[in-house]
């Protein structure tokens, strides 16, 4: 019975510091994400890359140019993946021209442009499962002048919220605590205590209040 009284202690000593390093993981990711939402709404960042395809098209003697345009950024509070496919030009097969485009990439940094103003239908709508959008979250998709643009978009208070989940359990614990033992119940179960001294055990899971 010791031995098995001194595993329990040590189970529970283990398991009270892990909760302690995910809190402070949580609360340490949290907070990073919303400082990079905030700082998104000056600076765009993130990665764009290009590939360039040529695509012959025998039963009209041409060849066309696809490109494919893949974009993952931080822009005003919200994280995006991009995927944009456009016809970039249009030849003769065998030309000279036809010839293998080297793939481009490179960082984005630049300043976050303010979104142009969207209609209630293009912020919320339900196309099909593949075709959503929901405020800022949703994958959707537009097409342009030649082009067709694949969006995945999630805000990131959506991820800050998330991430944090470890920590706002911790304060809804505490608070829960701190109104039970306002009210004279057991800070652990919720049983009432006022007829009852401060160092007896609670009759329901033994738990003794704090002084």
């Amino acid at each position: 019975m010791p031995t098995l009284c001194r595993t329990g202690s040590l189970c529970r000593d283990v398991t009270f510091r892990i909760s302690k390093i995910l809190v402070a993981a949580s609360i340490a990711a949290s907070a990073s994400v919303g400082a990079a939402a905030i700082f998104s709404f000056w600076r765009s960042v993130g990665w764009s890359g290009t590939a360039h395809a040529w695509v012959p098209i025998p039963a009209s003697g041409m060849a066309e140019l696809h490109s494919t345009n893949r974009i993952v950024r931080l822009h005003r509070g919200r994280f995006e993946a991009m995927e944009t496919e456009s016809l970039s030009a249009v030849v003769p097969i065998g030309s000279s021209t036809a010839t293998e485009v080297a793939p481009e990439s490179a960082w984005i940094w630049r300043p976050a442009i303010a979104d142009r103003e969207l209609s209630l239908d293009d912020r919320w709508h339900l196309t099909r499962l593949d075709e959503w959008r929901i405020g800022d979250l949703g994958w959707y998709q537009r097409a342009g002048s030649q082009a067709v643009f694949h969006v995945a978009s999630v805000p990131l208070w959506l991820v800050a919220a998330m991430l944090g989940i470890p920590w706002e359990l911790r304060v809804l614990a505490a608070v829960r605590t701190r109104l039970r033992l306002r009210k004279s119940r057991c800070p652990k179960c919720g049983y009432d205590r006022r007829s009852m001294d401060l160092a007896t055990p609670c009759p329901e899971c033994g738990q003794r209040e704090p002084p």
